[in-house]
């Protein structure tokens, strides 16, 4: 399997734009050997200016390429509670409402305060905000290089990593 790392505030290169959204972070894709086969610093992890949404924990995640808002392809995350299951899950709909349902390391306005994050994808940000209540973003520049590292209906591990722990 594929492993995505993000690591929140990681970036090297931080980009700042005018509406004060960060592509503060950094992502590096393995491929099934533990090769590096993408790496970029301009990643967000943190809800655009103005919204109020959920910060992912950090974590082990699965991953599936589905489509985004049925737009273009993106990894949707979500979790299993045994390999079993996750041999089961053949396209989007096979994964649940609760298996998308991940943990916010803050109180989340839009699920009235829990700590808690629903339909998280990494996805494409723009160019003057980073377009998202939570979700992870890369800068649009950045998009096609990341995305043509999977296959429609691939499944992998995406690991979220605070701030610099771990990163190569």
């Amino acid at each position: 399997m594929k492993i995505i790392k993000v690591f929140r505030n990681g970036s090297r290169k931080p980009l700042t734009l005018a509406n004060r959204d960060k592509y503060d972070s950094a992502v590096e894709v393995f491929d099934s050997g533990g090769t590096v086969v993408f790496r970029s610093e301009y990643v967000n992890t943190d809800p655009t200016s103005g919204h109020q949404g959920g910060l992912l924990a950090p974590g082990v995640y699965f991953f599936f390429i589905g489509m985004h808002k049925g737009k273009y392809r993106a990894p949707m995350l979500f979790t299993v509670c045994d390999t079993d299951r996750l041999a089961r899950i053949k396209t989007p709909n096979d994964i649940t409402y609760s298996e998308r349902t991940l943990p916010s390391i803050v109180p989340n306005p839009a699920h009235g305060g829990r700590m808690i994050m629903t339909c998280i994808n990494i996805h494409k940000g723009g160019k003057y905000g980073d377009l998202s209540e939570g979700c992870i973003t890369l800068h649009p520049s950045e998009w096609d290089g990341f995305i043509a590292c999977f296959v429609d209906g691939e499944i992998g591990y995406c690991e979220l990593i605070q701030a610099m722990e771990g990163r190569r």
